[in-house]
């Protein structure tokens, strides 16, 4: 019930706006669990964004952020220790890479960065099939090294340690070609950039997409998302200094990877795509192989569901309206994070 909450705000007008944040406050002040919490106040904020009114929609996603942002207890600290001990073992191990002629394509990044929208331009490639965000990568590899989690230094000791991670690998190529029916493969879990080292040694022929998007629109685009707590990938996001934090240390990562593998890592500006379509777009076709379409910009027609965060903006042509927006709630930020 709560949850139709959610989608309703998301789809009102301004009028419908005021009337349902009236019945949203009656519902909000009642107990509720913290899920349902972080529904309601979401769902209050994104009314009062209908409204113009940042400062009540920054407090209601910060609301809605706060029972759960005690809860998690996320560590930005600890977060950054990974990925710096992340690009330590990269530099100074070589994996042995397989004989596989296997080619798919991967576009990773942030969320809220624009790997929905590059993947739905890719799409229109007769070339290749989007295969949307497909999790076998990181489930695959947590199985192959036996580890308790998807993201953690006991997984990367052992990752670049063994062969088993490129070995157990293979599935997910037979996994892949199927789903593709003969065309290449494109999938966009935004978080395979932590294991682009053994992504590379399973499929050495395989294309990389680095997302790139200003990082205090990203982290607002973040901040003003609601991601499940059950998603240890999504913890940073429950406060906008993890997540700035959290966009630092992907940046750090994404840079060392395309130094590491300039054939197979492109980094991707959303800034660029959006100010030169067809000029990014065909740089974008180029890196990977296909032949360019003009009409890889008309992705908004295509009818094809999406399950993300950004199935609004994929149905709207390319734009600039969402360039700048953390300027909405500058005023309402700690002084110093955004500067």
């Amino acid at each position: 019930f709560y949850q139709a909450h959610y989608s309703q705000a998301e789809l009102n007008t301004d009028v419908d706006a005021e009337q349902h944040i009236q019945k949203l406050q009656t519902l909000a002040d009642k107990e509720k669990s913290i899920v349902e919490q972080q529904v309601y106040f979401h769902s209050l904020a994104l009314n009062y964004e209908h409204l113009n009114d940042y400062k009540n929609a920054f407090k209601y996603f910060a609301l809605s952020k706060q029972a759960i942002a005690s809860k998690l207890n996320y560590q930005a600290t600890q977060h950054h220790r990974f990925c710096q001990k992340l690009i330590t073992q990269s530099k100074q191990q070589v994996l042995a890479s397989s004989d596989s002629e296997f080619s798919p394509v991967f576009v990773v990044g942030m969320p809220r960065s624009g790997t929905t929208l590059v993947e739905k331009i890719l799409n229109q490639s007769t070339q290749l099939r989007g295969n949307g965000e497909l999790n076998d990568i990181a489930q695959l590899i947590q199985h192959a090294t036996q580890s308790a989690r998807v993201i953690d230094s006991e997984m990367l000791d052992k990752a670049y340690s063994s062969t088993a991670v490129t070995k157990a690998l293979a599935s997910y190529q037979q996994r892949a070609k199927l789903l593709s029916d003969g065309l290449i493969s494109c999938d966009k879990q935004p978080f395979n950039f932590y294991y682009i080292d053994f992504i590379l040694a399973a499929f050495p022929n395989a294309k990389i997409v680095c997302m790139q998007r200003e990082w205090r629109d990203c982290s607002i685009a973040n901040f003003r998302q609601m991601y499940s707590p059950q998603s240890v990938f999504h913890h940073y996001s429950f406060t906008l200094e993890d997540i700035a934090s959290f966009h630092q240390d992907y940046l750090a990562l994404v840079s060392h990877f395309a130094n590491k593998y300039p054939e197979n890592v492109f980094l991707q500006s959303y800034e660029q795509l959006v100010a030169e379509p067809a000029q990014q777009t065909q740089k974008l076709y180029a890196f990977c192989d296909l032949s360019w379409q003009e009409n890889c910009l008309n992705f908004y027609n295509n009818n094809a569901a999406s399950a993300t965060a950004s199935k609004k903006q994929i149905r709207q042509p390319l734009n600039k309206n969402s360039i700048g927006s953390w300027q909405n709630y500058a005023e309402f930020i700690d002084a110093g994070l955004f500067q």
